[in-house]
């Protein structure tokens, strides 16, 4: 704590009258008054004093914040070899309000003194000071100061307001008097309200930053020294440095979180205000605090999170806080962001703080955290909001531990194959990831890359390219000691180059917290053979079967043949392995010869170039089923053994007895154009396709929802008694009359039992395309400067009906054609007629073009025109 220095010095016997009354005499108090009455104020840097720097009492401006104050001693003041000085007699207070004492420059004890000292002491109305007063100037009385006054200061000599910020100004000096007394220049101060509390620590932690400067020979921004440091960390953006301790100060109270680290850094642990703090807080901002966590008005539970050890570059498990609103009304969110040192390496992962908490209510965060290096690494959780205590911080902490799970080993799934090598385009191999050690391992990425350059050298680029993809893993981010995961990986189709496959390579990567991580696995293909699907993308590794009953029957193809398409496929067999086998059976068709006498195997010597692989899936029990179709070396159409690991994934599930149903579609877009009469076209119906997944009949009702809803119906009438198993058509219209894109939801019920499914619905409406009929005409020779006999363009819409608009033609004007009927009326019930002739003025063929616009949609489109002119004759 900072010595308290017991001295009181009187002020009266030097003051003027008008300070200390009529005609009051010196008042001496204090144990070491005596012999010192002529002395009313100290300055110290730090502990120690300082000498020969200039006081200047000012009263506060009052044309606007910021404006210059008054000086008001009439003689110039200085501290003596004590630091101490005197006031008496030198100013008056019949035209100050808010005063305060400003000290600047001198010798802080050093060979030299400090041109950037200035050190200053908010004291409150100048009619309060009495004949007793006594003023200590140090650091604490400077930070307080500007923490309270900084927003009505410009610079040490401007501190002011305008007439109606008065009574903020004065209840700022207050609050500066509450932080630190400005008799004893230690904090804190008095008039605390009974439920408030200083902040003691960030206030000396910042008196002790300011202190390197002050007891040093000074220095200028970026120098290296203690008040060029100073002065560059707080400098705030493209502004001018500052070049005293006030000026830094200000802006520090203005930016409570610039470079906090780096500021923090400048104290020492033996600096002359104690208690400091130990730790980089999350700002350097100086307020009074509620004086229990109970006062606050958001509850932020709990007040810190201590995450374990977490391996360097891996995340931690999130840990949740929680934010209460204990008043009365409702509080508006702001921010949240980590600060401090190691701000970068905590995260939110989950907030679930809407913009306003209401009173009583409560949200929570969820937080990670990735440390980035060795050893403790800490920041700070800042939480806004519109409650006068924002922000609040939750202090965050992790040791950084070096990776040390394991061991750890990748293989091929198929043990004796020594990689996973694929010669077949189209289907998937496992790797095993096995955590071999006791402790749990984390797992932070699964990735692939490709080389992107074949093997052989004559491949044009537009052969070369990544031929693997990531399948789904079962891994997820921790496997537990002692256990295994599977990790799918997927060969693509390539086809053959000069009739060689084209090779490729590449590699999986497993980044974990394994002692000897990465783990990494190659990958190689040559695909002289491929399994494609005959419907959806050509190079499926997965064959998904829709969602139905047990006991249900749903077959799928897919084709094996050479990646060239004319060579001769090689005997294969196949066999169905992995976790549901005895819901998925296989039947193989050699293209374009009869099914095979062994239902698994593709032969070869029949001159075959395609083979059917028939997949049907009968499910048997409820849930979700899954299995490996695998590509074998023999014939065993019961196992797997004897597989290279190449398989096609195989999917599908069971429904419970009951009503179900499921669409084709996943969405609906309907199209309409005006005018919606007399073209039957401009409203066409969509169907959507049903089916009864379930074990009951079904009666289906459909409704809309959505801005569009108006303008569409749906027709049931197909679905009213739909049987299990069954399908049906709904049949959608819509009828628009304005123009644009809207959206709707429709909604299919049954309305036994209530089950139901929707499917969104897009709309949009257009006018109909001007269309001539027919779009090109034809005249024969017609001499120049004669007119031909005319022929009719009749304009309607694509289907031949009226477009319900005004119609105008025309023609270049350098045309050899004329328009003798060059508009149409609007009309709905009849077809524009143009009217054109060839009228040639120079002999030649021509070809050129009728413009025709509708006037309303302004959509043009040109009708050919072609003739030949001739000369006159002699």
């Amino acid at each position: 704590m900072v010595l308290r220095r017991a001295v009181l010095w009187s002020l009266c016997g030097f003051f003027s009258s008008v300070l200390c009354g009529c005609g009051a005499g010196p008042l001496n108090s204090g144990p070491n008054a005596i012999n010192n009455s002529r002395y009313s104020g100290s300055v110290h840097g730090g502990q120690q004093p300082v000498v020969g720097a200039r006081v200047q009492l000012y009263t506060v401006g009052t044309t606007g914040d910021g404006s210059a104050a008054t000086p008001l001693l009439t003689a110039t003041v200085t501290s003596d070899s004590s630091g101490r000085f005197s006031l008496t007699g030198l100013y008056s207070c019949s035209s100050a309000t808010q005063v305060y004492l400003v000290a600047t420059g001198g010798n802080p004890g050093l060979s030299t003194a400090n041109s950037n000292i200035r050190l200053m002491a908010a004291l409150g109305p100048c009619s309060s000071l009495t004949p007793s007063t006594f003023i200590d100037i140090n650091e604490l009385t400077t930070v307080a100061a500007m923490a309270a006054l900084a927003p009505y200061t410009s610079s040490p000599t401007a501190i002011g307001s305008s007439a109606s910020d008065a009574p903020a100004l004065a209840a700022a000096f207050a609050l500066a008097n509450q932080l630190v007394d400005t008799s004893t220049g230690v904090s804190p101060g008095a008039n605390l309200p009974s439920n408030l509390t200083v902040p003691v620590a960030q206030l000396n932690t910042l008196a002790d930053i300011a202190a390197t400067c002050i007891n040093s020979a000074g220095g200028t921004a970026g120098d290296g020294s203690p008040c060029g440091v100073l002065f560059q960390l707080t400098t705030v953006g493209a502004n001018p440095a500052p070049t005293d301790t006030i000026s830094a100060l200000r802006n520090l109270a203005l930016n409570p979180t610039l470079n906090t680290g780096g500021l923090f850094a400048l104290a020492s642990a033996t600096a002359p205000f104690q208690p400091s703090l130990t730790t980089a807080p999350p700002d350097l901002r100086i307020r009074l605090v509620p004086a229990s966590p109970a006062s606050y008005l958001l509850q932020i539970t709990p007040g810190s999170l201590t995450f374990p050890g977490t391996a360097v570059g891996f995340s931690s498990a999130p840990q949740t806080i929680t934010i209460t609103n204990s008043g009365s009304a409702s509080v508006t969110s702001g921010s949240v962001a980590t600060v401090g040192a190691s701000a970068v390496e905590f995260a939110v992962s989950s907030n679930t703080c809407t913009s306003t908490l209401a009173a009583g209510a409560s949200c929570t965060l969820q937080v990670t955290a990735t440390p980035s290096a060795n050893g403790g690494r800490s920041a700070y959780l800042s939480i806004g909001s519109s409650s006068p205590d924002s922000p609040q911080y939750v202090a965050l902490s992790v040791t950084g531990t070096a990776p040390s799970a394991g061991p750890v080993s990748l293989t091929p799934s198929v043990s004796y194959t020594p990689s996973l090598s694929y010669n077949t385009g189209g289907v998937f191999q496992d790797l095993t990831l096995s955590n071999l050690g006791t402790s749990p391992l984390t797992i932070k990425s699964i990735t692939e890359a490709g080389t992107d350059s074949p093997t052989r050298t004559d491949i044009p680029a537009n052969f070369i390219g990544n031929a693997f993809a990531l399948g789904g893993n079962t891994c997820g981010s921790m496997l537990p000691g002692k256990s295994s995961c599977t990790i799918s990986v997927r060969a693509f189709i390539f086809t053959t180059y000069a009739g060689q496959p084209v090779q490729h390579t590449g590699t999986i990567t497993v980044v974990d917290d394994a002692a000897a991580g990465p783990q990494v696995a190659s990958l190689q293909v040559a695909n002289s053979q491929m399994i494609a699907q005959e419907e959806g993308p050509g190079d499926s590794a997965t064959i998904s079967f829709p969602a139905d009953q047990v006991g249900s029957h749903h077959t799928a193809s897919a084709q094996f043949r050479s990646t060239s398409g004319y060579v001769q496929v090689p005997e294969t067999y196949f066999a169905v392995g992995g976790s549901n086998p005895q819901d998925f059976s296989l039947s193989v068709t050699t293209e374009p010869y009869s099914p095979q006498t062994f239902p698994t195997r593709c032969a070869s010597g029949s001159g075959a170039l395609t083979c059917e692989l028939n997949v049907t899936f009968t499910p048997t029990v409820v849930g979700d089923r899954s299995a490996k179709l695998y590509i074998v070396d023999g014939p065993s159409s019961t196992s797997f053994t004897g597989s290279n690991g190449q398989y096609i994934l195989l999917t599908g599930s069971a429904l419970a007895p009951g009503p179900a149903l499921r669409l084709d579609q996943t969405e609906v877009s309907l199209q309409s154009y005006l005018p919606l009469t007399p073209d039957p076209a401009s409203t066409g119906p969509t169907g959507i396709t049903v089916h009864n997944t379930g074990s009951t009949t079904l009666s289906l009702t459909a409704s809309f929802s959505g801005a569009a809803s108006p303008f569409l119906a749906a027709n049931v009438s197909a679905c009213a008694a739909l049987a299990p198993q069954a399908t049906c058509t709904v049949t959608i219209t819509m009828s628009a009359t304005s123009l644009g894109g809207s959206t709707a939801t429709v909604l299919l019920r049954d309305t036994s039992s209530g089950v139901s499914v929707s499917v969104p619905v897009y709309t949009t409406t257009d006018y109909w395309d001007p269309n001539a009929s027919p779009f090109a005409y034809i005249f024969g020779s017609q001499t120049v400067g004669t007119s031909s006999a005319p022929q009719t363009i009749t304009i309607g819409d694509l289907n031949g009906y009226p477009l319900g608009h005004a119609i105008t033609a025309a023609l270049s004007p350098t045309s050899n054609f004329t328009l003798l009927q060059n508009s149409c009326p609007a009309s709905t019930t009849q077809l524009c007629t143009l009217v054109v002739a060839f009228t040639p003025h120079t002999a030649g063929r021509f070809t050129e073009g009728v413009s025709y616009t509708d006037t309303v949609s302004g959509k043009t489109n040109i009708a050919s025109v072609t003739g030949t002119a001739t000369a006159p004759g002699p």
